[in-house]
């Protein structure tokens, strides 16, 4: 198949599955198998496809962001008042940060569809204490009202998203959701919380490789990043009005037949 075809399809997965509690690496890796997309190409490609995903959170919560890092003197127009600040980014993202430093070599042995299979259906466990064992009435109901130390407790449950197919929004926002942050508060806090670590992680992948750029490279880098930039813009839109309504049954649905799929694809 055309390169330039499997950058849009793959960079079309990224931009849908990044920010769903579904595990955007796990799809990834299955997708660059089933088309046999490999090698220093696709590694590079992996990171630019994440890149052009997360400047969707970028643009959605510019102005979130901006008032987080105290630039912003536009008025918020937005019903919901955020009050997160730096301090609450830093308690959130300061776990996977050290641990991914410290285990940066282990987890990358681990990036198998082996391994893949086993992250969804842990994650699946995951999901289904979250929803079971949730309060009845959340205690932050708007990101606003989310205190400090619940900020950190998510980042610790973001640590779970380190071993690959576990979801990185999907550790969070079932996290969040345990311990009493709303579904909708949880998501916003999973993107705003994305930004700094996809980003930084993004940033340290291409300076290790980036004697791997050629400008042969350069046209399917392009077709999907901004594919899955504009993939990205529009599931985000859509995933916030529908975890109003709906539990994570459904996304643990999805993980299992997705995970049996993928064994049986082995």
């Amino acid at each position: 198949m055309n390169e330039i075809i499997i950058a849009f399809i793959i960079g079309l997965i990224e931009g849908l599955t990044e920010f769903l509690p579904v595990s955007s690496t796990g799809h990834i890796i299955l997708a660059n198998k089933i088309f046999n997309f490999t090698g220093n190409k696709a590694k590079v490609f992996d990171v630019i496809i994440q890149l052009g995903a997360i400047f969707s959170i970028v643009i959605l919560f510019r102005q979130q962001l901006l008032k987080i890092i105290g630039i912003s003197s536009k008025k918020e127009t937005s019903p919901y008042q955020y009050h997160i600040q730096y301090p609450h980014i830093i308690l959130g993202i300061s776990p996977i940060v050290v641990i991914g430093l410290v285990c940066y070599k282990q987890i990358q042995q681990i990036f198998s569809l082996y391994y893949v299979i086993y992250g969804l259906i842990a994650g699946c466990v995951f999901f289904f204490i979250s929803e079971c064992l949730k309060p009845k009435q959340p205690i932050a109901l708007k990101i606003n009202d989310i205190n400090c130390l619940q900020a950190f407790l998510i980042g610790c449950f973001q640590c779970l998203s380190l071993f690959p197919g576990f979801s990185r929004s999907g550790a969070t926002i079932a996290g969040g959701i345990l311990i009493g942050v709303s579904r909708k508060a949880s998501s916003e806090f999973s993107f705003i919380l994305a930004v700094p670590i996809i980003f930084g992680a993004s940033i340290l992948e291409i300076y290790k490789n980036a004697a791997l750029f050629t400008k042969q490279d350069i046209p399917i880098f392009i077709v999907g990043f901004i594919t899955a930039f504009l993939t990205a813009l529009i599931v985000i839109r859509l995933f916030i009005n529908i975890i109003q309504k709906t539990s994570l049954f459904p996304f643990i649905i999805y993980r299992v037949i997705l995970a049996i799929y993928a064994y049986s694809w082995l």
